[in-house]
């Protein structure tokens, strides 16, 4: 079969199976190099045009947590490329002994076998991953057809084929070891058979299997769906995207009319967890200090004490920090950190992007591994392969998921390029397209659940944390322009109708999902399928929960809704008169394409943030909270009323009393009539909720808002620590 020469398989026994071994290393330390270069070059070039480090991570001194984190992390990538030198290495042996004429030029077969494999890992790389920096270049090549395959399909298959044809001529000829004596042979052997085997293995995602039937106590699940528009649910008169999740509805009582306290990710999870306002937990944003974080007792720690394991699991942590802290026994999620905001940016390269979704890439990779935040690597069942995996929890369970793909920029490493166009004209498709993702991770969840027995027995809470505006004519109360629906609007109302934590004008982003449903014996609690007409929050979760488990509530600012879960209970119409309250985050404007600019949002929030050395985690600094406050805006709502306080000057709001059907209404120069029931309701309940955080009226005339702009900026800006009150 082979030409015989004098190079016999005892001979080659005798080689080393480091022979060549500093060429494959080399070449590997090379490509790790080159292609680092391209990712760094990248950006230290948009650190120094935007003169922060991706938006206040410049403070990471060399003994800072973040900068071990970093540090492993890149140790982490240099064990990839030495694995891809040893699979290397190992292919050339078995080569060299499979085909013994070959076996003189042991360099030459590692420089082919590196230059076969190195071109199957461009390739699938700009295949799998066509945003990547690398992948862009040769995506449109890798993907082209021939027949039914693409170009990276057919050179993984041809490289692949012939890694299985040396792997097998070489173990017949070696006679699987039983004539080689060679102890060093054999060794070599073994090893270069055990980095091949080990590297398919890497690739497998190993199954679970069913947990034990819980207890008679109920399971309790909460899913939560990021960023989620409801005008797509069938429930409220969608169709044919969130097919999953219409299924799961449609047996659940759903509050339509349910808001968040913050329409940002953190607070509106503190509220579900603590079922108080933002103004008791001071979750006030996202990222403040842990420490300054009043969070106990949450659903997670009063449900471990009465014997439930409790679990938390997202695919996204930058901004949303909730680790253990929060009473989970464990939490399925990316490291937390400042790091993630580095290495999200930065570790782009073909060999890591192609085995980030692998379990190697759990491993050594864990930032890149399920991580949303890293868009152009991040394939849903990576993370779903991840909490299939982890989750395997014994007796009665709090399971509390989210998910977020549909958040922006809401393509992920399988979105369509057509489709992904970001711009202010394709951003409702991308983001539709992104709801679908998360539709299908949501069945997902769902079946698994089921597979697990966890819906054997259980209280399940389907809710979004806040919602989505894109910029549609609908997506605000008032428009932009004096249409005469405002009576005394003198100047145009400023609405940030864009993404979520933005503007009390835009309802849009603060209302929310929220649903409940009973599986199996928890359904006795709950009759299902009905649409309950009763104003609900989010700080309304842990109440309801505990009080559907017959438990004792805490003292909190929400309030149970099991009373109207009952079966046969109806809403008086007295009772939907309850005020509840929203505000905003940090404005994030968009570009005028519509879409963000990273560089320059880094640029901005360079000074909001730090990193707490001892935990490497980013979070806002302190002494920037009181000018952060003075441009929140805030709101008191009831079934039909909206009021809001916009800060238009130092030490004024703007007040407009708003329908929220029809967005008509007033600016109001000072407390309403005591003859307008609802309005001082209203008006009285914002300023108790808010204590200390509303300042006087004033009514904005026509062109003074640029005036007022400068005199913000004067007076908060360059004076961060100055009292609300100034």
């Amino acid at each position: 079969m082979f030409a015989t020469t004098s190079t016999t398989p005892q001979a080659a026994s005798a080689r080393s199976f480091w022979s060549g071994g500093w060429v494959s290393f080399l070449l590997a330390i090379a490509l790790l190099v080159v292609t680092a270069y391209q990712s760094l070059a990248t950006f230290f070039i948009r650190m120094y045009a935007s003169d922060v480090m991706l938006g206040a991570v410049g403070n990471i001194d060399l003994v800072s947590r973040a900068s071990l984190e970093i540090a492993i992390f890149v140790l982490g990538l240099v064990a990839v490329h030495a694995f891809f030198a040893l699979t290397v290495q190992a292919l050339a042996f078995l080569t060299a002994f499979a085909l013994p004429s070959a076996a003189r030029s042991q360099h030459g077969l590692v420089v082919l076998w590196f230059a076969l494999l190195l071109a199957a890992v461009l390739l699938q790389n700009a295949e799998w991953f066509p945003r990547s920096h690398s992948g862009s270049y040769y995506h449109s090549f890798a993907v082209s057809r021939v027949g039914p395959f693409t170009v990276a399909h057919i050179a993984t298959a041809l490289v692949s084929a012939l890694a299985v044809a040396v792997l097998l001529t070489a173990a017949f000829r070696i006679g699987w070891l039983r004539t080689i004596r060679t102890t060093r042979f054999r060794v070599a052997a073994i090893t270069a058979v055990a980095v091949l085997l080990g590297t398919i293995a890497s690739l497998v995602d190993f199954g679970t299997i069913r947990a034990e039937p819980s207890s008679t106590q109920p399971n309790v699940v909460i899913i939560g769906i990021d960023s989620l528009r409801l005008e797509n649910l069938a429930r409220f008169g969608g169709s044919g995207v969130t097919a999953n999740i219409d299924t799961v509805l449609r047996d659940a009582d759903v509050f339509p009319d349910t808001i968040t306290p913050l329409a940002r990710t953190f607070p509106s999870w503190m509220a579900i967890l603590t079922g108080r306002a933002p103004r008791s937990t001071n979750a006030t944003f996202n990222l403040v200090h842990r420490p300054s974080v009043r969070s106990e007792p949450t659903l997670a720690s009063t449900l471990s004490a009465r014997g439930y394991t409790t679990y938390y699991a997202t695919d996204e942590v930058r901004f949303s920090n909730i680790d253990r802290s929060y009473g989970f026994d464990q939490v399925i999620t990316p490291p937390i950190g400042a790091a993630d905001f580095l290495i999200g940016r930065t570790a782009d390269l073909p060999l890591s992007n192609v085995v980030a979704n692998s379990p190697l890439g759990a491993f050594l990779l864990d930032y890149l591994h399920g991580n949303r935040a890293v868009a152009t690597l991040y394939r849903p069942e990576t993370f779903l392969a991840r909490v299939r995996n982890e989750f395997n929890p014994r007796g009665p369970v709090f399971l509390a998921i989210h998910l977020t793909s549909a958040h922006w920029p809401y393509y992920h490493a399988d979105t369509p390029l057509p489709v992904a166009d970001r711009g202010s004209a394709g951003v409702a498709d991308v983001y539709q397209e992104s709801l679908r993702t998360a539709d299908a991770m949501f069945g997902e969840v769902i079946r698994s659940l089921q597979s697990k027995g966890i819906l054997d027995h259980a209280i399940v809470v389907i809710l979004s944390d806040h919602g989505e505006a894109l910029m549609g004519p609908g997506d605000a109360l008032v428009s932009e322009t004096l249409d005469g629906r405002v009576e005394g609007l003198r100047e145009p109302a400023r609405v940030l109708n864009w993404g979520h934590g933005q503007s009390v004008l835009s309802p849009v982003q603060f209302q929310v999902l929220l649903a409940f449903r009973g599986f199996g014996p928890a359904t006795a609690k709950l009759t299902g399928g009905r649409d309950i007409r009763y104003p609900a929050s989010l700080e309304d979760v842990l109440p309801t929960v505990l009080d559907l488990m017959d438990q004792p509530v805490p003292t909190v600012d929400g309030e149970s809704l099991a009373r109207w879960l009952a079966a046969g209970a109806q809403v008086p119409s007295e009772t939907t008169s309850r005020i509840r309250f929203t505000e905003t985050d940090i404005r994030v404007a968009p570009s005028a394409n519509g879409t963000i600019d990273e560089d320059e949002v880094a640029a901005q929030a360079a000074q909001l943030f730090e990193v707490d050395p001892s935990t490497g985690w980013l979070h806002l600094r302190p002494a920037m909270l009181p000018t952060l406050m003075h441009f929140k805006e805030r709101a008191a709502l009831d079934d039909r009323y909206l009021l809001a306080a916009l800060p238009v000057a130092p030490g004024r709001h703007q007040y407009l009393l708003l329908d929220r059907n029809s967005g008509e209404g007033t600016v109001l120069a000072g407390r309403p009539d005591e003859t307008e029931t609802r309005s001082v309701r209203l008006w009285d309940a914002l300023h108790v909720h808010f204590p200390g955080e509303l300042h006087p009226p004033i009514i904005v005339g026509e062109g003074e808002q640029t005036l007022l702009d400068v005199q913000w900026a004067a007076s908060t800006i360059q004076s961060p620590a100055s009292s609300p009150d100034t």
